[in-house]
């Protein structure tokens, strides 16, 4: 089990854009795919967060976390991996999977 922070998934998310889109191509309405990448970089390491990453790109997928249980945006998952499967799951869904596991069943 590790614990995963969206703010550590964006730090290398220019660079992982680039390697994605090595070429220019139109990916939202109004933004090209250099275009994003230069936003991206034009962040400061302070303004570099999950929330200003999917601003720039337009979804979540880049720089939030998704809990498999609840299916939220998250900025913290505790992700449950062996070596066919990975499941990350938010506190609230630690919380209640800790409380099934623990929960008196009877006999």
């Amino acid at each position: 089990m590790r614990l995963l922070f969206a703010r550590a998934k964006c730090v290398g998310v220019a660079e992982a854009w680039r390697r994605q889109y090595p070429r220019d191509q139109q990916v939202a309405l109004s933004n090209s795919t250099d275009a994003v990448y230069k936003a991206l970089c034009d962040l400061s390491p302070a303004d570099l967060t999950p929330a200003a990453v999917a601003k720039i790109i337009g979804n979540t997928s880049w720089s939030y976390y998704h809990c498999a249980e609840c299916r939220s945006d998250c900025e913290r998952v505790v992700s449950i991996d062996d070596t066919d499967t990975e499941m990350m799951l938010c506190p609230s869904c630690c919380r209640a999977l800790a409380a099934l596991a623990c929960a008196d069943v009877g006999a």
